[in-house]
């Protein structure tokens, strides 16, 4: 897409000169990000997942073994801050976390730009920057803000790699995706996409490229079945789980509930879980519409126990990116061979927690928010230029 001649004059100075530009992005993300926790507060350490983390750290540094290799990447990183300062200290994790938090905003601006043009990575890395969910859970001490950094690396080596093709850039992105993965299992469901995604801007035949892409379309159709014949029904009986674990999620899933959608969290009980595999055992159309409810209440602008207020905000600034995230996916036009790995990561997030677990917490959704924020960024882009023209084409008359 040609950039408007408009467009072009406000961002010039940026033009000639990207590393201002690059500072200036760091520079607003660093104060977002103090202004809104120093009006909104920081986490205390009473979390539960908190309290998890500092105390596997703890036992880290001990020598004690670990009861769980869970987030074992966010306990590395609180150990080596513990080890460098002598103590988890909050204010320097407050540091961290805006510190961390704006590198993933500028970040977003590289990913925008080699996906698109700069003009998106600088949109992109604005809606980064505000995004009222994003400010928000920088303010907490948990994987969420590592794990976003390294998540938009991984996207940005790998976006990087589909224009030079070059070795370095893949090592990079296996790299930073396995760091990635340890910060948080859950992006382990990305290696699907990866695989696919990498093997298909590498062959450019129509044919092998078809048999992918219905390959691909073959296993989404039939998750339903494989998951119900093959993980469900040799289950008959159990009433644990093994934490951590591809089939651990299925059963807990298994337990989750519209109704347990509440401020205390989904209401887990392993005495059901006998019943629920018998519910499901083999019958895939029941267990595809309890996908659907969980599609549903993941995608929600907002859930039940919120304000009125919160909701407001939420449907204000979620349903407008939402909105041009569409567009910008529809008219990636040339661009779609690196655009549709944004769009396989989405819908493999999403599909991990319509066979998991979808929580009231926001946070589990962010990933698929920040990588929105990419999709959003063009349509800006798009429609901006759009409108730029329509009004050149009305003075021309």
């Amino acid at each position: 897409m040609k950039i408007s001649s408009k467009l072009t004059e406000i961002l010039n100075l940026f033009d000639k000169n990207e590393h201002l530009a690059v500072l200036l992005i760091f520079v607003i993300a660093v104060l977002t990000r103090c202004i809104f926790l120093n009006a909104h507060g920081f986490s205390n350490f009473k979390a539960g997942d908190t309290i998890g983390y500092i105390s596997l750290s703890k036992d880290l540094l001990a020598g004690k073994p670990l009861s769980t290799y869970k987030a074992f990447g966010f306990v590395v990183y609180l150990s080596v801050i513990s080890k460098l300062t002598g103590q988890i200290d909050l204010n320097t994790l407050r540091v961290l976390n805006i510190l961390i938090g704006s590198l993933t905003v500028v970040v977003m601006y590289f990913v925008g730009k080699y996906l698109y043009n700069k003009t998106t990575g600088y949109c992109a890395a604005g809606i980064t920057a505000f995004h009222l969910n994003l400010l928000y859970w920088t303010g907490f001490i948990l994987t969420e803000v590592p794990f976003l950094l390294f998540l938009s690396l991984v996207v940005f080596y790998l976006m990087k790699f589909s224009r030079s093709k070059g070795y370095r850039d893949l090592l990079m992105a296996g790299i930073v995706f396995m760091i990635t993965c340890s910060i948080r299992g859950i992006a382990l469901v990305l290696i699907v996409p990866i695989v696919f995604w990498i093997i298909f801007i590498l062959n450019k035949n129509k044919g092998s490229r078809l048999i992918l892409v219905s390959l691909l379309s073959m296993f989404l159709i039939s998750l339903p079945v494989l998951i119900t014949d093959q993980f469900i029904s040799p289950q008959k009986g159990t009433v644990a789980w093994a934490e951590g674990t591809v089939k651990g999620e299925v059963l807990r899933g298994l337990l989750w509930d519209e109704k347990g959608r509440a401020t205390t969290g989904v209401d887990i009980k392993p005495e059901n879980l006998p019943l629920k595999i018998a519910q499901y055992d083999k019958d895939p159309f029941r267990y595809s519409q309890l996908m659907i409810e969980k599609l549903k209440a993941f995608w929600w602008i907002y859930t039940p126990e919120m304000s009125i207020n919160h909701k407001m905000i939420n449907c204000l600034y979620l349903v407008p990116l939402y909105i041009l995230a569409i567009i910008g996916l529809f008219f990636s036009g040339e661009n779609w061979e690196r655009s549709s790995l944004i769009f396989l990561f989405i819908i493999f997030f999403t599909l991990a927690c319509m066979v998991g677990i979808v929580d009231y917490d926001g946070r589990y959704h962010l990933p698929v928010e920040l990588l929105t924020n990419i999709l959003s960024a063009y349509g800006i882009c798009v429609v901006m230029e759009r409108k730029w023209k329509n009004n050149e084409n009305s003075l021309n008359r």
